[in-house]
């Protein structure tokens, strides 16, 4: 057996900072177009992909994501650095099939789309305890839409999964970090 998967992915980022004597703000644009399309062979010659190939299953499948963002990161002074940002994430999956070669018949399948949508905030500050060390905490929410292969691909062992939806966390960290010319120490 022969697995033959190219993936073609499209970005464009866009963004505008502005800077005051306490804010550094940032708002933009994020946009990814990506395709996924498998074929699998039958291949007469182990480690032959040229010749006496026969394909006898197609999978694929699209992924489109718009997301807009906006952070603020606020000096209140020598020591605290506050961070507010807010990000908005559409996720849409669409044109997903699997064509099959069975006892000479080919079954087509076609997946239905989906669109996924998430506001995530994200809140964080950070003091600084000596020149060397901070310490900090966040609250944050974070969208990650499936990779496409997950989706529709098939290797025999692994199936597709046309009804894989985005990771969607929420997170709450703490910690202190050090460092020097040398070393770097993170506990969070």
């Amino acid at each position: 057996v022969y697995s033959f998967y190219p993936s073609e992915s499209y970005d464009f980022n866009i963004y505008k900072e502005w800077e005051t004597e306490q804010h550094s703000i940032v708002a933009g644009y994020n946009f990814r177009r990506e395709s996924f399309a498998q074929t699998r062979y039958d291949s007469e010659q182990w480690r032959d992909h040229k010749h006496g190939l026969s394909p006898y299953e197609y999978n694929g499948g699209k992924g489109t994501t718009h997301a807009f963002y906006l952070q603020d990161q606020y000096q209140v002074d020598d020591r605290l650095t506050v961070y507010a940002g807010l990000r908005w994430d559409r996720y849409t999956k669409s044109d997903g099939y699997s064509h099959k070669l069975s006892k000479g018949k080919w079954i087509e399948n076609s997946y239905g789309s989906g669109t996924y949508t998430q506001l995530s905030p994200k809140l964080a500050a950070e003091y600084s305890l000596t020149p060397n060390s901070t310490a900090y905490v966040s609250y944050g929410k974070a969208f990650n839409p499936p990779v496409l292969y997950q989706v529709y691909r098939n290797s025999g062992s692994t199936k597709p999964n046309p009804n894989l939806g985005p990771e969607r966390t929420t997170s709450v960290e703490a910690g202190w970090k050090w460092h020097n010319d040398a070393t770097a120490i993170d506990i969070g």
